[in-house]
């Protein structure tokens, strides 16, 4: 697979960027992740719109930056089955409360 170089734009002076120009996948080549690497040490946040990955896939993505490191369950935190390296993060439109918040 030939791909272009991903292009970050800065949200903040300092702290973020948007990543446009990249498809994150399994087949994604070397130089694609080194230079996502190199930007998320800069930036410390790359955000990637549009991205349609599987749990798993968005799991074996995470890998390529380092090691995952595993969050202790606590009540109200779902994990995709079987993929318990990411965790499911979402409110209800009229919640009040954070995500696993038993309040």
């Amino acid at each position: 697979m030939t791909e272009s170089r991903p292009a970050f734009d800065p949200i903040t002076p300092h702290l973020g960027a948007d990543v446009s120009g990249v498809v994150l996948g399994s087949d994604m080549e070397e130089v694609v992740a080194a230079s996502l690497r190199q930007a998320l040490d800069r930036y410390g946040v790359l955000v990637v719109h549009d991205q349609d990955l599987s749990p798993a896939a968005l799991r074996d993505v995470t890998a390529r930056f380092g090691p995952i490191f595993l969050h202790q369950a606590a009540p109200g935190i779902v994990h995709p089955e079987g993929v318990p390296e990411v965790m499911i993060l979402e409110r209800e439109p009229e919640g009040r409360g954070l995500f696993g918040d038993e309040a």
